[in-house]
């Protein structure tokens, strides 16, 4: 090798080292041509110089490294990238954590390798959104962080391109942002949870025991398959017991820790923190003791007397607003009377105020089976909630039925919404 060459490979070796980016192992000419423009707008000859710079602890070395990584990091992102996790989020993780950390009202996520800000400030919008009707009182942070200083300065700015919202629905980008002449810029209410620090994955301290959420999405690219391995060990000791951790598809590559168990919803694939110290209560396998109002509509409807029930059910939920069990039951009621749409309602109900009542979901879709396709995401919704649960997990709202079993009654009804409807669905 020439003494060049030599120059060349001690650079891409310490590059690799400092950043994690094994991605430019194997693309010495890509790498090349980065360093070359580098040396070319500071005016600076040889691959040796350039080292010794980007060693120091100058200012201008500090500089150098961020104009650097400026160039070797993919800025390529928009908001609400890849819909199937976004939905995943919305329907699923956010609600579950939202219902879960209800008392305490504090939610902690962890947005790494956010590149911009689009992801962290999606998310802000899809929380925003879900506590649109519970008020203030949230103690909610979401860090964003990404070893490209260039990109952190954007996203605490807050200033979008038309482009970079091209998957934002209408109805979301006329009320999350302002449009000025030459940008969107996100509103306040949707900045105030963010906070934006240089981060390197490989180098710096994670947090421990802290994160309800960690979202790293199309950042393993740049890592060898053994330093992912360590990434995904760390991330699962930053998650709480029962905190999710959001990748892109097929990013893992088989790297996944003992304490990370795959959730397959919808499309996506997510993974979720098993409980170290007692496993995890399952998605309402279990329910509070009913309260006598809803013992007597139990009793009135197993005897078929229904117009009864339905008098001690509306009385139940004019007494106790916040019981999900009493709407639902009470949907129960109207759904046997024929009742659909008040049977819709009160399902709805129920499901706002526990996000992850799956029989609640189950039925809303036995609700909705003359619009196939608002059917069909109720049942995948409660499909995606059994997949977080164990399939001897019983259900005392239906007389212990299996998670199991009302799985096997959810495929039932997909199929017959295909044979039915078919290509409405």
């Amino acid at each position: 090798m020439t003494p060049d060459e030599i120059s060349f490979e001690l650079l891409k070796t310490h590059l690799i080292r400092w950043t994690g980016l094994a991605y430019y192992e194997t693309r010495d000419d890509d790498l090349a041509g980065i360093i070359g423009r580098r040396l070319d707008a500071l005016g600076i000859s040889g691959y040796q110089v350039y080292l010794d710079l980007l060693r120091e602890e100058s200012a201008r070395g500090v500089a150098e490294r961020d104009a650097l990584l400026a160039h070797l990091t993919i800025g390529e992102t928009y908001f609400f990238r890849d819909g199937g996790q976004f939905e995943a989020l919305s329907s699923l993780v956010l609600p579950g954590l939202l219902f879960k950390k209800r008392s305490e009202r504090r939610l902690r996520i962890w947005s790494a390798g956010c590149a911009t800000g689009t992801e962290p400030y999606s998310v802000a919008i899809l929380i925003a959104r879900a506590l649109a009707h519970e008020g203030e009182g949230w103690d909610i942070r979401i860090w964003g962080t990404d070893i490209n200083q260039m990109f952190l300065d954007q996203a605490i700015a807050g200033r979008f391109t038309a482009w970079d919202l091209r998957a934002t629905p209408p109805e979301v980008r006329q009320n999350c942002f302002r449009e000025t002449a030459q940008h969107w810029e996100i509103c306040p209410a949707y900045t105030k949870w963010t906070v934006f620090d240089q981060h390197n994955l490989i180098k710096d301290r994670f947090p421990h025991d802290e994160f309800d959420l960690i979202l790293c999405r199309n950042v393993a690219i740049y890592f060898s398959e053994a330093c992912l391995g360590e990434l995904v060990g760390k991330f699962s000791a930053s998650l709480k017991d029962g905190g999710w951790l959001l990748t892109g598809h097929s990013e893992l590559w088989g790297n996944t820790h003992a304490s990370l168990r795959q959730v397959n919803a919808n499309g996506a694939t997510l993974y979720r923190k098993a409980a170290t110290a007692a496993p995890a209560a399952p998605a309402r396998a279990n329910t509070p003791q009913p309260s006598p109002g809803l013992v007597e509509m139990r009793k009135a409807a197993d005897r078929g007397d229904w117009a009864r029930a339905a008098c001690c059910g509306g009385a139940l939920v004019d007494k106790e607003r916040l019981n999900p069990l009493g709407y639902f039951y009470y949907a129960l009621v109207m759904q046997q009377l024929g009742v659909n749409a008040e049977a819709e309602r009160l399902l709805r109900q129920a499901i706002f105020l526990d996000a992850r009542f799956v029989l609640a979901h189950y039925h809303l879709g036995l609700a909705l089976r003359e619009s196939p396709r608002q059917a069909r995401q109720s049942f995948e919704t409660t499909r995606m909630l059994l997949s977080i649960m164990g399939d001897q997990d019983t259900f005392a709202e239906a007389d212990g039925m299996t998670a199991a079993q009302l799985g096997e009654a959810v495929q039932i009804q997909l199929q017959a919404l295909l044979n039915v409807h078919g290509a409405e669905v």
